[in-house]
């Protein structure tokens, strides 16, 4: 995966996603390598290669390749968006 995540923002998400953010030094503009993003009904995890933890996905933009990726609207990463076939692979 060559996706790639740049911090858009620090002030969204839970308290508890924001006092994570800062414990781990996230600041405006860093752009870090996905490893996995793990998507569900209310809440996506977006987990870089960095860190050991997940952060919520609100904190970040998304490219592929240079290009602008919208994460939600891609059946790769949001698996509601798959044939029922595929949803649980």
């Amino acid at each position: 995966m060559s996706v790639i995540a740049i911090v858009a923002t620090l002030n969204a998400g839970y308290e508890y996603d924001q006092k994570r953010a800062a414990e781990y030094c996230l600041e405006l503009g860093e752009r870090f390598e996905v490893e996995s993003i793990s998507m569900g009904q209310s809440h996506t995890s977006i987990y870089l290669k960095e860190f050991p933890i997940g952060f919520n996905s609100v904190f970040f933009s998304f490219e592929e390749n240079g290009m602008p990726l919208d994460i939600y609207g891609d059946p790769r990463f949001n698996p509601y968006l798959r044939p029922c076939s595929e949803a649980h692979t």
